[in-house]
């Protein structure tokens, strides 16, 4: 019996060290593996926040554009800030963008003449929405391309919800862009409803 584990015990102990060998290899390369995805997970992490940030960029070019366009002209008709809008060619150029409007501050005093002046430029239906009194209101009166979804729009005042309000007062009272929360857009329907934000930068 003694021999028989005499001439054993190398044997287990050569299968035991192997075995340790082989179990330190396998660690070797799980550590390996994750150093190798978490380095993959950084990169298209940082992949996908520069495009992010480079689209938000191009995004805040557009409202600086719009903004410049006021600045220059001083008043702006319809006809010629969609000819300005349909000009940066936004669904070839700027993916992403549902449309860019313009919201005016209309104070309560001014609510019925600015409804009026609305209907009177070709928009018989048009009204303040969500309904109600408020000391202000900021309706979106244009936003283009005027086609499609985009038409819903048309009176919406985002300025009457919460969850746009903050945004609109915060780049009021910065003069910088200021965008909301993940929202679901007026615009959007019953079928294929997406989330989006709204980016907002103001003209004095």
């Amino acid at each position: 019996m003694k021999s028989w584990f005499r001439y054993q015990l190398p044997i287990l102990f050569i299968l035991g060290t192997s075995l340790s060998i082989t179990y330190l290899l396998w660690q070797h390369e799980q550590h390996n593996i994750a150093l190798d995805q978490e380095k993959s997970f950084d990169f298209n992490l940082r992949e996908a926040t520069s495009s992010i940030e480079q689209r938000m960029a191009a995004y805040e070019q557009v409202l600086r554009g719009a903004q410049g366009l006021y600045a220059a002209s001083g008043e702006v008709t319809f006809s010629e800030f969609r000819t300005y809008i349909d000009t940066l060619q936004l669904g070839a150029n700027y993916s992403g963008i549902q449309g860019v409007g313009i919201m005016p501050i209309v104070p309560y005093v001014q609510k019925e003449q600015h409804v009026a002046m609305l209907r009177k430029h070709g928009f018989p239906n048009y009204a303040i929405t969500p309904a109600g009194t408020r000391e202000s209101y900021a309706p979106v009166i244009q936003l283009e391309p005027f086609i499609g979804r985009n038409l819903l729009a048309l009176g919406h005042d985002p300025y009457g919800l919460p969850s746009r309000r903050k945004a609109m007062e915060q780049a009021r009272d910065s003069g910088a862009p200021a965008i909301t929360g993940k929202v679901t857009l007026v615009v959007e329907t019953k079928d294929d409803v997406q989330p989006g934000f709204v980016m907002f930068l103001p003209m004095y």
